[in-house]
């Protein structure tokens, strides 16, 4: 219910924030006035201001949505938390695009009318129809013509001026028609005529820089598609694979609204408060959880295991799960560690505190200015980085150094400042993962806020101090530098001292990945090109492992793109990965947090959070966005520029891109077909949120009212395999028989269905059918104990039913089935025994060894009367 109600929410607002910020520009209540007017609003400028405004605005708020979403739901971790946003953001999204679109559309078709791209600005009357045109005011980029002024100017030939509106930025261009000269005093003749060379090709950083956002938004979409062409050609999960269509799919609309975003100021800065509130909210609901009590479950995983965790327990914040919400950590701290850091950099050139450059201004503003950045950076670092100490991740920690060591890699002069900047703070948050250990993450709600809140303030004043005395010629610099290594050196040996206490051998979480690595390999072998679907692991690692070992996540994105992609997934991965890494290789403050994300997720399962998608596409995007904005910085404004140029035809005009028909119809074609497909998500994600809505009512109901709902569940979602199978014990053998034939139509080989299945043949139908299918039921869960025990007892209590009826043959059958299946299991208990792992406890049991006796009889007594029957 809450989801929809943001849902509808984001409805109103797209619906009516586009009309009513054109009627306030249209009214001229923007607050800009017209530089040649001195009016306000009305002019189609302020409307394309309006227009991009709404759109970033839209834009932003529909990413920060999706993203506070993801972080109070487990980071979309179950698919019930997925379905309602699946159903409802992708439509949402589309929507305010094309809203905003044909908005936009309409005032450059109000603006350019005609054959020309500008707009004539008329400031006299008309004489026979033709309008008398003046020069604008005095001290703009024309003059008046005094011989000429008489109230109206009727020289229209070189006396109109233009003004061009560029639809990303909404900047004013002014321009000369074609073959216009620049002066009334200067002949045509002098000016050289415009052609087609006046359109300059774009640079090829602007090319690759476009190719590379295109490369970003087509990686999810392909991605969508391999798994929507896996459904096609019959999944192992048809409902794994609609899960992981509909992840894809909304993260490709999020990063077409990121990308629409960027291309504004307003829309920058939105995205940079999703980024940050979305990090904050992570780490302080986290620390508060530890440090002040906070309920939240799930918030801290304990084990009494010191290889999963120093002090026997772990923070996993709102995601539940301390290796993923370890990296996000390390990304949000190494994203505010280098901005502080290149907050500090410039003071490089501003000489000592104090001190005026010869020649130069005094660098006291730009100074304070500096430091002031570096300590809103420092500000939140703290909780970051004692967030990434209490989750214990490993391997966050090393995905962390190898960000930090790319940063530093492509701006070496960032390391004195990264050492100044990250030294209290790392110190600050040692000290308090050490005092917190102490207390198994537990400490009283008093003294632990009062201990977090004494290092967080302690962390902020030093940084800033260390900051302002390591800057290049600052005095004492040297000291500085020797007290942040210190301070390294120190929260180093406070983290990793109980380590090295305890022994650093191999590690038996490590050991069991290699396993699940090895066997997924060979899984993966099987369908080495297009893969076999969404959640493929989850669904057969029972049937494929090679130990009793517990696993269901195969603890590696590569692998898991690869189970269900194939190689192809894999490749249009890597070329997003590529395409993200090219946009913010010139940004070390955006490229560490891209690194983290890539290389923790690479070997965890890290995509199975849609959170941790939907962040790694706002580094490069924001590092672009810099990246431009620092580029346009040093070009000459619009509006001067072509003022002292000789004008072109309106086709060449800066603010118009005309388009062949044919380009303009497959835009159209590709925005119908985008239409269809989030409709068709949308639908899809709305059957299947109604069918788990419907399956999760049915839990807490008696046994008639809970088959109906599952009935109904069934109706709108048939892919769903628990709901099939917790409908077909409701029902009768045969009827259930019929709910299980369907299921399996959608799961080939979920464990859970064929053991359903084969218990019911057991008890209605021929014994050649059911111990057929008990054996396939057995083959997909193999190191199951207990379903090696109950198929001993079900063909053993099947057996002496038939001889109760009479049917030897049937009896014998099932005896000499039931004898078989204990030599099997016996033999594959004992090879378990000599395995390293056994994590299921998968030992012959005492009820097993006590059912051979009783099978061996019957086998023996349907065989004796059988022989005395025979004439």
């Amino acid at each position: 219910m809450k989801a929809a109600a943001e849902a509808a929410f984001f409805a109103v607002l797209i619906k009516a924030a586009p009309r009513r910020l054109l009627k306030d520009a249209a009214s001229g209540k923007t607050g800009r006035k017209s530089a040649r007017t001195g009016k306000e609003g009305g002019s189609m400028r302020l409307k394309q201001r309006a227009i991009a405004l709404n759109a970033a605005r839209l834009c932003g708020a529909l990413t920060g949505a999706l993203l506070l979403g993801a972080t109070v739901n487990a980071g979309f971790y179950f698919p019930s938390d997925l379905y309602p946003w699946a159903a409802c953001w992708p439509a949402c999204a589309f929507f305010a695009v094309w809203r905003v679109q044909a908005e936009r559309r309409t005032a450059q078709r109000r603006a350019w009318q005609g054959s020309a791209a500008g707009r004539v600005r008329k400031n006299g009357g008309s004489e026979n129809g033709v309008p008398r045109n003046k020069y604008p005011k005095d001290g703009d980029w024309a003059k008046r013509d005094p011989e000429n002024d008489d109230g109206g100017n009727r020289d229209t030939e070189n006396k109109v001026w233009w003004e061009d509106s560029d639809p990303e930025n909404g900047d004013s261009v002014k321009r000369l028609p074609e073959n216009r000269t620049l002066r009334a005093d200067v002949p045509a003749a002098d000016v050289p005529a415009a052609g087609p060379q006046a359109a300059q090709p774009q640079p090829p950083a602007v090319r690759r820089a476009a190719l590379c956002r295109g490369m970003l938004l087509a990686c999810p979409l392909s991605l969508a598609g391999c798994y929507a062409l896996a459904w096609l050609r019959g999944p192992v999960s048809a409902q794994g694979t609609m899960n992981e269509l509909l992840r894809w799919s909304l993260c490709a609309a999020f990063a077409a609204a990121v990308l629409a975003a960027s291309r504004s100021r307003e829309g920058r800065r939105l995205l940079l408060l999703a980024w940050h509130g979305t990090g904050l909210l992570l780490a302080l609901s986290g620390l508060l959880a530890v440090c002040a009590g906070l309920p939240l479950p799930g918030a801290v995983l304990r084990s009494s295991s010191p290889e999963i965790s120093t002090a026997g327990a772990r923070l996993g914040g709102l995601l539940q799960y301390p290796n993923t919400y370890g990296a996000l950590m390390a990304a949000f701290a190494l994203e505010r560690l280098l901005a502080a850091a290149e907050a500090l950099l410039p003071l490089a050139a501003a000489g000592p505190t104090g001190q005026p450059q010869s020649g130069g201004k005094k660098p006291g503003r730009r100074q304070d200015s500096g430091f002031a950045a570096a300590a809103a950076a420092l500000l939140t670092l703290f909780p970051y980085a004692a967030a990434l100490l209490l989750s214990e991740s490993r391997g966050a920690w090393a995905a962390g150094a190898a960000g930090l060591a790319a940063a530093l890699c492509v701006r070496p002069r960032l390391a004195a400042p990264v050492l100044a900047a990250g030294a209290p703070a790392a110190l600050a948050a040692a000290l308090l993962w050490r005092a917190c250990t102490a207390w198994q993450l537990a400490p009283p709600p008093g003294p632990g806020l009062v201990l977090m809140a004494g290092l967080w303030a302690g962390a902020v004043c030093a940084g800033c101090g260390l900051g302002r005395r390591a800057a290049p010629a600052a005095r004492g610099r040297g000291a500085a530098l020797a007290a942040a290594a210190l301070g390294w050196a120190a929260a180093a040996g406070v983290v990793l001292l109980p380590a090295a206490a305890r022994g650093l051998g191999p590690s038996s979480t490590a050991a069991a990945r290699g396993l699940i690595a090895r066997d997924a390999w060979r899984l993966a072998a099987e369908a080495p090109w297009l893969g076999r679907g969404g959640e493929v692991w989850r669904g057969v690692y029972r049937a494929v492992q090679s130990s009793p070992y517990v696993g269901s996540q195969v603890h590696s994105g590569v692998l898991d793109l690869l189970l269900g992609t194939g190689a192809a997934g894999l490749a249009v991965a890597g070329a997003g990965f590529a395409a993200a890494a090219g946009l913010a290789a010139a940004t070390p403050r955006w490229l560490a947090p891209l690194i983290v994300l890539a290389a923790h997720a690479a070997v965890d399962f890290d995509g199975s959070f849609l959170l941790v998608p939907l962040l790694t596409v706002l580094p490069p995007v924001l590092a672009a966005a810099e990246e431009s904005r620092a580029e346009d910085a040093s070009f000459v404004l619009p509006g001067v520029l072509p003022t002292m140029l000789p004008s072109g035809p309106a086709e060449y005009s800066p603010g118009h891109n005309p388009k062949r028909p044919w380009v303009r119809q497959a835009g159209y074609a590709a925005a119908g077909l985008g239409g269809v497909c989030l409709l068709g998500i949308g639908m899809l994600s709305f059957s299947a949120w109604r069918g788990e809505t419907l399956s999760r009512q049915a839990a807490g109901l008696d046994e008639g009212a809970a088959r109906d709902r599952l009935v109904a569940a069934l109706e709108w979602n048939p892919r769903d395999p628990s709901a099939a199978a917790r409908l077909a014990r409701l029902l009768p053998a045969g009827e259930g028989l019929a709910v299980l034939e369907r299921g399996l139509r959608y799961s080939p080989e979920e464990p859970r269905l064929h053991w359903l299945r084969a218990v019911l043949l057991l008890r209605s139908a021929a014994p050649e059918p059911a111990i057929a299918a008990l054996e396939r039921s057995l083959e997909l869960d193999r190191f199951s104990a207990a379903k090696q025990t109950e198929a001993a007892r079900l063909l053993l209590e099947a057996g002496q039913r038939c001889a109760g009826r009479g049917e030897l043959g049937a009896a014998r059958r099932y005896a000499q089935a039931g004898r078989d299946e204990l030599r099997r299991y016996a033999a594959l208990a004992a090879d378990a025994g000599r395995l390293a792992r056994n994590d299921r406890a998968f030992v012959w049991t005492p009820e097993a060894a006590a059912l051979a006796a009783p099978l061996e009889r019957l086998e023996r007594l349907t065989a004796a009367r059988t022989a005395r029957s025979i004439p």
